[in-house]
This record gives structure tokens, C-alpha cells and sequence, in this order.
């Protein structure tokens, strides 16, 4: 059993050191974002984006990858011109599995120079999981009118993928 272990670890060694370097990936990913339209025909766009992580050893071994946590971020393509500042309250995170993970600390977001509110919830989502996401809030306008804000979206993972290639043919097939 170590004749083979050693084996396999001298052909994984010879292999980078021929080839350049040995690549590493594992992706932990949900589907791509959505775009919700409200009652009242606001757009809301809703993406989870992983955390990444790179690093390695100089010729021989990289890795990368992508996985939780995940932060939540949300969008107003299109908002009306009256808005002055969309505030989100509370997230509500329920998994699969029953898990609940509530954050509520309140966030701010001002238009941004494209014209559109936008802005990331750091750390949001912390599991690879099946998971409804749920937002709260308000929308200010001018004259310092409120109007209550409800998002409630499902994610679905997308299955976890894992390989070690030679870096050239990772590079070629776009990691």
C-alpha cells in the first residue's frame, strides 16, 4: 500500500514538474443571478457570489477554487428616479435542512454613478445548501417617504466540482 501511495506521489511530482505545474480546482457554486420583478414593476436582482480562494507551491502545485461563504448581492437595474436610498434591515437564510441564519443589521446603499442601487451583504449565505433567501427593507424618496421593500428568492447548488489537471490544460479550458 505505501509502494502504491508513493507511486501515485512521485507521478503527481513528476507530472508538474513536467508539465509546469499541477492544478487543483474545487467549486462550491450556485446557479447565476436572477432578476425578481415586485408588485409594483421594480426589478431586483439577486446573485450569490463565492468566496475564492488561490495559492500553491512555485512550479510543481496550484489550487483554487471557489466556496462558501457567499455574499448576497443586490441589485436595482432600473430604480425610479424619485429613490434616494434603498435600506435593507434584515436577511433571512433558510436551508434545506431546516437551519435558519437571520442577519440584521442594516445596510445603505445610495445611487451609484451608473444610476442604479447596488451593493453586496457580505458573508450572507455560509453553507453550500439549497437555501430560500429572504430581504426586508425600505426605499426612501424624495421628500423622505418610505416604501416597504420584500425579496424572497430560492437558490439551488449546483453540483461540486473537483479535479487536478496539468495547469496548461486548466488554463486552456478557462480556470
Amino acid at each position: 500500500m505505501l509502494t502504491i501511495r508513493a507511486a501515485l506521489l512521485f507521478l503527481v511530482l513528476a507530472s508538474g514538474l513536467f508539465t509546469g505545474c499541477m492544478t487543483m480546482f474545487k467549486e462550491e457554486w450556485f446557479g447565476g443571478q436572477s432578476t425578481i420583478e415586485l408588485k409594483n414593476g421594480t426589478k431586483v436582482g439577486l446573485c450569490l457570489s463565492p468566496s475564492h480562494r488561490h495559492g500553491g507551491v512555485p512550479f510543481l502545485l496550484r489550487w483554487e477554487g471557489s466556496e462558501p461563504p457567499y455574499g448576497l448581492q443586490v441589485f436595482f437595474p432600473e430604480p425610479d428616479p424619485d429613490w434616494e436610498y434603498v435600506a435593507i434591515q434584515e436577511v433571512i437564510i433558510e436551508y434545506e435542512d431546516g437551519t435558519t441564519n437571520t442577519q440584521a443589521k442594516e445596510t445603505v446603499w445610495k445611487r451609484c454613478r451608473e444610476g442604479m442601487f447596488s451593493g453586496t451583504l457580505k458573508n450572507a449565505v455560509t453553507r453550500h445548501l439549497n437555501c430560500r433567501i429572504s430581504v426586508k427593507g425600505s426605499i426612501s424618496k424624495d421628500g423622505g417617504r418610505k416604501t416597504g421593500l420584500s425579496i424572497s428568492h430560492e437558490f439551488e447548488v449546483e453540483p461540486v466540482r473537483s479535479m487536478i489537471a496539468p495547469t496548461f490544460w486548466a488554463r486552456a479550458q478557462g480556470g
